[in-house]
Protein backbone atom coordinates (compact mmCIF):
# COMPACT_ATOMS: atom_id res chain seq x y z
CA UNK A 1 0.00 0.00 0.00
CA UNK A 2 1.54 3.56 -0.98
CA UNK A 3 0.64 5.04 1.58
CA UNK A 4 2.44 2.94 4.43
CA UNK A 5 5.42 4.46 2.66
CA UNK A 6 4.62 8.16 3.63
CA UNK A 7 3.62 6.57 7.56
CA UNK A 8 3.81 10.16 9.60
CA UNK A 9 5.83 7.83 12.50
CA UNK A 10 8.29 7.16 9.72
CA UNK A 11 9.01 9.92 7.29
CA UNK A 12 11.75 11.51 9.36
CA UNK A 13 13.32 8.43 9.29
CA UNK A 14 12.75 7.14 5.88
CA UNK A 15 14.10 10.85 4.72
CA UNK A 16 17.11 10.43 6.46
CA UNK A 17 17.82 6.80 5.39
CA UNK A 18 17.41 8.65 1.61
CA UNK A 19 14.52 6.05 1.43
CA UNK A 20 12.24 8.86 -0.13
CA UNK A 21 12.69 12.06 -1.06
CA UNK A 22 11.52 15.58 0.07
CA UNK A 23 9.63 16.08 -3.31
CA UNK A 24 8.15 12.66 -2.90
CA UNK A 25 6.25 13.85 0.69
CA UNK A 26 5.06 17.09 -1.23
CA UNK A 27 3.60 15.34 -3.81
CA UNK A 28 2.05 12.77 -1.90
CA UNK A 29 0.82 15.20 0.61
CA UNK A 30 -0.36 17.45 -2.00
CA UNK A 31 -2.48 14.62 -3.45
CA UNK A 32 -4.39 13.72 -0.21
CA UNK A 33 -8.18 14.28 -0.07
CA UNK A 34 -9.71 17.00 2.20
CA UNK A 35 -11.95 14.55 4.81
CA UNK A 36 -12.20 17.37 6.98
CA UNK A 37 -16.05 17.64 6.17
CA UNK A 38 -16.28 13.90 7.38
CA UNK A 39 -14.51 14.73 10.87
CA UNK A 40 -16.34 14.71 13.99
CA UNK A 41 -15.38 16.21 17.30
CA UNK A 42 -14.81 14.50 20.36
CA UNK A 43 -14.49 16.04 23.73
CA UNK A 44 -12.21 13.87 26.65
CA UNK A 45 -11.52 14.59 30.07
CA UNK A 46 -7.67 13.84 30.90
CA UNK A 47 -7.22 12.15 34.17
CA UNK A 48 -3.55 12.20 35.86
CA UNK A 49 -1.56 9.21 36.03
CA UNK A 50 0.43 8.28 39.00
CA UNK A 51 3.13 6.38 37.00
CA UNK A 52 3.73 3.85 39.78
CA UNK A 53 4.08 6.24 42.78
CA UNK A 54 2.24 5.12 45.90
CA UNK A 55 0.63 7.74 48.04
CA UNK A 56 0.59 6.70 52.20
CA UNK A 57 -3.24 7.17 51.61
CA UNK A 58 -3.51 4.67 48.93
CA UNK A 59 -1.79 2.13 51.14
CA UNK A 60 -3.75 2.75 54.51
CA UNK A 61 -7.30 2.20 51.81
CA UNK A 62 -5.66 -0.77 50.80
CA UNK A 63 -5.42 -2.49 53.90
CA UNK A 64 -9.25 -1.53 54.97
CA UNK A 65 -10.55 -2.83 51.90
CA UNK A 66 -8.64 -6.40 52.72
CA UNK A 67 -10.11 -6.74 56.58
CA UNK A 68 -13.27 -5.62 54.80
CA UNK A 69 -13.74 -9.13 52.64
Amino acid sequence: MMGDRFDKRLVERRLRQGVITEEEVARHLKELRDVASQSTRVEAKLEPVNFGRVDEDDDEDDEDDEDED
